[in-house]
């Protein structure tokens, strides 16, 4: 129900670009990075938009987990934090996180109806299978009334032919017959009707249900396709003029995804462009290959090197610290 694709577009010295480049132009765009590389580069957090419901820790977490991804996989120092200065991070509350927490809104509020018909749902048919039960067990009582019947019947008609002896005793005990038998019948005739009363209740709900569903069915369309629409645009963006620079991110859902973009903005401070990878920090998207990523990815690692000509780390086998962190897709 969420748009698969959320860009992180670059901007400010270098043309901001919306689809993942070819190979030659991503070659050139991490040339142009490599020659602004100054690491270390130093930040400090500047101002949060209390908007995004993200309170100034969480902000200033998930800023200290997105340098770590960097620095994990690289020996030397390229981070600094220094109050007021260097490359000033910040919240900027506008339409794009207005739009996200709508959307999300809209998606909580279609789970809870969603979980709500599942629940009417299962309650109906487990209604529906009781009424079944109950209506098989009173076909097998009306069919024992009917061999009651069928059997007294007989008996009236051998009385009437005169086929058995006729005493005072007899007569009686036939009446008593007829009138116990013709109850039986009035009170399953009652209870027929009962039953016939709650399965046309069953039915008018079930009716009622399928409505609903079909709308709730319409609303997630309609969901899907404002998400969908709703892709395309700047999740975060770096930029610098002259001796300033900054890291403006614009559409965070939770920290976890503040995290990444923050680590693909601080990505471009340190001088790397995209990456054709789609499961890579660095990638122009950010989507279901990339979302939940701990560590960068190895396409991230050689852009670092690239960019920054730092020494590289690698654990006790000698993998990439990105094998540590598997990729979680939501």
């Amino acid at each position: 129900m969420r748009a698969r694709l959320r860009p992180l577009a670059l901007a400010g010295l270098v043309v901001a670009v919306i689809a993942a480049p070819s190979a030659a132009a991503a070659d050139g765009l991490q040339r142009l990075w490599a020659r602004t590389c100054e690491a270390p580069v130093t930040v400090h957090l500047d101002a949060v938009d209390d908007r995004f419901e993200l309170d100034r820790a969480e902000v200033r977490a998930a800023l200290r987990d997105a340098m770590a991804m960097w620095q994990d996989a690289s020996e030397d120092t390229l981070f600094r934090k220094r109050d007021g200065e260097g490359v000033a991070v910040s919240l900027v509350y506008d339409e794009r996180q207005a739009g996200a927490q709508a959307r999300q809104r809209r998606r909580d509020d279609l789970v809870r109806v969603e979980r709500q018909l599942r629940e009417d749902r299962q309650q109906l048919e487990q209604r529906h299978e009781a009424l079944t039960a109950e209506s098989r067990d009173f076909e097998s009582r009306q069919r024992r009334l009917n061999e009651r019947v069928e059997a007294h019947e007989r008996e009236v008609t051998a009385w009437n032919a005169g086929d058995m002896e006729r005493t005072p005793e007899k007569r009686e005990r036939l009446q008593d017959a007829s009138q116990a038998l013709s109850e039986a019948q009035d009170a399953l005739n009652d209870e027929r009707r009962e039953l016939e009363r709650r399965g046309e209740a069953l039915n008018r709900e079930q009716q009622v249900l399928v409505r609903e569903m079909e709308a709730f069915n319409h609303q997630v369309d309609v969901h899907n396709r404002e998400a969908h629409a709703a892709t395309g645009f700047e999740m975060g963006q770096y930029e610098r003029r002259g001796s300033q620079r900054w890291i403006r991110v614009f559409k965070a859902d939770d920290q976890d995804e503040l995290r990444l973009v923050l680590a693909h903005e601080l990505g471009h401070a340190l001088g790397i462009g995209h990456v054709p990878d789609a499961d890579a920090v660095m990638a122009p998207y950010l989507g279901g290959d990339n979302t939940g990523r701990t560590a960068v990815s190895a396409a991230d690692r050689e852009a670092l090197s690239q960019a920054c000509r730092v020494t590289l780390t690698t654990d006790e086998q000698g993998l990439p610290p990105s094998h540590h962190g598997p990729i979680i897709h939501r």
